[in-house]
Parts: C-alpha cells; sequence; structure tokens
C-alpha cells in the first residue's frame, strides 16, 4: 500500500542519516516526495519517471538511488545495460490503478479491523473454542448490518 511504500522510503533516507539534510533541504525533500510519488505513476512508466527524478538528485544521495534500484526499480547490471528484477515488483507497490478505479491505497481497513476483533476477543491466545465462538459472534454482526443496509 502507499503507507507503507512511503514509510519504506523514510526508513531508508534515515537509516543513511539523511534526516536532517531532509528537513534542511527544500531540494532533497523535494526529491524524496517525488520517489513516493512514484506509486501514482502507470506501472509502464515507472523505470523512466524515476530516471527523469534520479537526475535531480546530487550524489550524496547515491546510496539511497542504489537501495530504491534494488528494492523497487529494477537494479541495474555490472557488465551490460540490461535490468534485474527488484526485490519488490512495481505492481506489488504501485497504487496508479487502485486511484483511477477509486479503490483503497491502503490496507488500513483489514489493519483496523484486525485490531478490533482482536480487542473482542481479548485473550491474546484463545482456546479454539473460543476463537470459534468469537467468530461466529462477528459474522452474525456482520450478517445484521448488511440485512439492515438492504432495508435502507
Amino acid at each position: 500500500c502507499s503507507f507503507h511504500f512511503g514509510q519504506c522510503i523514510w526508513r531508508e533516507v534515515r537509516s543513511q542519516g539523511l534526516q536532517n539534510r531532509h528537513v534542511n533541504d527544500d531540494d532533497f525533500r523535494l526529491n524524496v516526495k517525488k520517489l513516493m510519488a512514484l506509486a501514482f505513476v502507470p506501472v509502464h512508466d515507472v523505470v523512466r519517471a524515476y530516471t527523469t527524478i534520479v537526475a535531480n538528485f546530487d550524489d550524496a544521495a547515491d546510496r539511497l538511488h542504489e537501495y530504491f534500484d534494488k528494492v523497487c526499480i529494477e537494479e541495474k547490471k555490472t557488465q551490460s545495460s540490461a535490468r534485474k528484477k527488484p526485490q519488490f515488483a512495481h505492481q506489488l507497490w504501485n497504487v496508479y490503478d487502485r486511484v483511477v478505479h477509486n479503490s483503497p491505497r491502503s490496507n488500513n481497513a483489514v489493519e483496523g479491523w484486525h485490531h478490533v476483533f482482536a480487542n473482542r476477543v481479548s485473550i491474546v491466545h484463545p482456546s479454539d473454542t473460543k476463537l470459534a465462538d468469537r467468530i461466529r459472534w462477528e459474522q452474525s454482526r456482520y450478517e445484521i448490518q448488511i440485512e439492515r443496509l438492504d432495508q435502507g
């Protein structure tokens, strides 16, 4: 999801000690935001857009480029101009199609439901019986909500 994609980039900026530069250098901060914006570019244009963005970075961010190439784009091979597949395929982190189709860009709704359900179970390691009872209760609650929505 786009939230975790942005977190991944920020985590790498911090791990490379570039957070002060991110705060103080407007151009650098804008370029990092452009990296995050790659998630909203059509999948077939990601590499071309990335190449354009990288041209605006200075040499101090080379390690950030290397990381991003390896993990999200397509790592350059050393002896040819061909590229290797990235650690995470573009389709995994790219949300362009989700935006176009008005779908959620993150999995926050699922994480929210999981948190609520975990609180309802209220035991870290519930027995099979208690877990099954809570799942049945949750299912009946949603069926009631669906019925109410159907009736207006």
